[in-house]
């Protein structure tokens, strides 16, 4: 039988950096069957991925599944200048960080499908998520359209993905979880 990704309800990106679906439909439904398969497929090709419930990066709602991996859990702080964002928690928890222009942390929130399922970074606003269970799944909201260049404000205080000092960052913003 014919799954949710190999139909015809989901194109693949070629564009994006990670594995990313595009629906195809205007109306979507989503079921635990779906975040299934994307557990598996994220499990087979040992990667995160998306599902983006809008049609093009142009649509001016972006709307996506995105599911996080613990093993590839570390996004470099950001923000965004003109958007806001939103997480609403559907499997797997996670903490979110937000910082001050100067990189100190001024709110920490583990989220979860349970407790804490829904938080809104405003627009302008440094943030960050790591996962803390095998895998996380989540909505974020924002608004789009996505333009690759300038859609994410990096600060100097925080070292890239990549990088001899990310490990010891990573363990330090680990150590402040409660």
């Amino acid at each position: 039988m014919e799954t949710f990704f190999e139909s015809n309800k989901v194109i693949v990106s070629k564009s994006a950096k990670s594995l990313s679906y595009f629906c195809t439909d205007k109306l979507v439904k989503i079921n635990r069957d779906i975040i299934k398969q994307m557990v598996d497929i994220s499990k087979e090709n040992s990667c995160d991925m998306r599902l983006c419930l809008h049609n093009s990066p142009d649509d001016k709602q972006h709307s996506m599944l995105i599911l996080h991996n613990k093993s590839k859990t570390y996004f470099r702080p950001h923000k965004h200048k003109d958007k806001s964002e939103s997480y609403q928690m559907i499997e797997g928890k996670m903490n979110v960080f937000i910082f001050d222009e100067e990189g100190k942390i001024i709110d920490s929130q583990i989220l979860s499908s349970e407790n804490n399922f829904l938080y809104r970074i405003p627009e302008n606003t440094y943030h960050a998520t790591i996962s803390l269970t095998d895998y996380v799944v989540f909505n974020e909201f924002k608004p789009g359209p996505f333009i690759r260049e300038g859609n994410n404000i990096f600060p100097d205080w925080c070292p890239a993905e990549n990088t001899k000092e990310l490990e010891t960052y990573f363990d330090s913003l680990i150590k402040t979880i409660q």
